[in-house]
């Protein structure tokens, strides 16, 4: 394998025919199994080489960031500095911003072989990769974030790359799912942070909002037309599974905040408003406070959001019922929209602001918030794809039940609009 990789580095630095046949009968005297390891050795290789330099990059654009500095060519900061330079004020910014969509959709891709173990595998190589950056490491801690980066490195390489079978309609919806688990609930509030960090910088005190720029779709389990294996019922369940991630991400960020807003009423009195929404919600509080009653009595913001992570248990469970075939049963209690949480959001925003926490009301909370406007209940907008027959099959047989007309498939294309 080194013989190889240093031979051809140096054919393609300085090509020599003499060297180019020497490397290519080194291949053609391996047997089957030899160059298959050889082949899983070269991909390791590269699968490590980028990981590397994708590391170095962050690592570069850190310390830039810390530097203070105007940042690199695409970032939020640089952008917004061209705009400036142009004399685009912030009522212009504004106007852009409310024009802006960044919609990216996730497919199945037919030549993605790689399995999620993969991904997992090279996602934990790359984290410890990055202990190695603090400053502040010791000599001993060092050897051993290396000892673990090898040990890492060691189970990739004995991990099968490619799967033995095609995956499952199902298994490509949990692969999809698996980025924005790992990833997306955590850059997106991160990537509005930074854009509002850098108007700040830029555009001093301006009061430019940033609305929702980022929404998400899919075409799998909606993709009829490049899977048949994609049935009704298989997009029922996509849109399902969809929910479900959505839901259960919104509870994990409402537990946390539990533990983040512990303000007392008797040090923080909070808003009118939350105390009245409070004593609307005395029924939904006995069912979610049964076994305790007197939880979080003098904590407000841990026992509204206690009522909100009930209310999406609740929402859950609807969901986990309509997964495994059962007829749902509703309490009554479940949100019905994304928007009512959302409204619960803004309420205990506002009263943080009322008691001096502004800061605290930008933080976690306006985060989940952003989640919340983003992905509402649904997660991705999933997008049915047909064979156009079909779709002409089903105007006609609507048009002739409405009496409409009765020959719409014979009609040319023109017509037919």
């Amino acid at each position: 394998v080194e013989a190889l990789r240093t031979g051809f580095i140096s054919q393609r630095r300085q090509p020599n025919a003499r060297r180019q046949r020497r490397l290519m009968g080194l291949i053609e005297e391996l047997d089957r199994d030899a160059l298959s390891r050889v082949i899983r050795a070269f991909s390791a290789y590269f699968h490590l080489a980028n990981l590397a330099e994708e590391e170095y990059q962050h690592r570069l654009r850190r310390l830039q960031v810390h530097s203070s500095e105007p940042l690199w060519f695409g970032s939020f900061d640089h952008a917004l500095r061209e705009l400036h330079s142009q004399n685009i004020s912030a009522d212009g910014v504004q106007s852009l911003l409310n024009q802006l969509s960044y919609q990216p959709v996730f497919t199945a891709h037919p030549t993605e072989a790689k399995r999620r173990t993969i991904l997992e595998a090279l996602r934990r190589i790359f984290l410890v990769c990055e202990e190695l950056d603090s400053p502040a490491l010791g000599e001993v801690e060092r050897e051993e974030i290396i000892s673990r980066l090898k040990a890492h490195i060691q189970i990739f390489w004995k991990t099968d790359e490619v799967r033995v079978s095609k995956p499952t309609v199902e298994a490509e919806i949990k692969n999809g799912l698996y980025y924005f688990r790992e990833s997306i609930f955590q850059a997106l509030p991160v990537i509005y942070r930074n854009l509002e960090r850098a108007l700040r910088l830029v555009y001093a005190d301006a009061p430019i909002r940033v609305p929702t720029i980022i929404q998400f779709g899919s075409w799998i389990g909606g993709d009829r037309d490049g899977n048949p294996f994609v049935t009704p019922d298989v997009t029922r369940q996509a849109l399902r599974m969809q929910h479900r991630e959505i839901l259960q991400e919104y509870l994990r960020q409402i537990e946390k905040l539990q533990h983040i807003l512990t303000h007392s009423s008797l040090l923080a009195p909070p808003s009118d408003e939350l105390l009245a929404n409070l004593d609307s919600e005395r029924l939904l509080a006995r069912r979610a406070y049964r076994h305790e009653p007197t939880e979080f009595s003098h904590e407000p913001y841990r026992r509204k959001l206690g009522l909100m992570a009930y209310r999406l248990r609740l929402n859950l469970r609807l969901v986990e019922q309509h997964l495994a075939g059962y007829m749902a049963d509703d309490s009554g209690f479940a949100y019905r929209s994304a928007q009512e949480l959302l409204d619960d959001i803004q309420l205990i925003r506002r009263s943080l602001r009322s008691h001096g926490d502004a800061n605290l009301a930008a933080g976690s909370i306006k985060d989940l918030q952003r989640l919340v406007e983003t992905f509402g209940f649904h997660l991705l907008r999933l997008d049915v794809r047909q064979e156009s027959t079909r779709h002409s099959e089903a105007v006609a047989e609507i048009l002739q039940h409405s009496g409409l007309a009765t020959d719409y498939l014979e009609q040319p294309e023109q017509a037919r609009l």
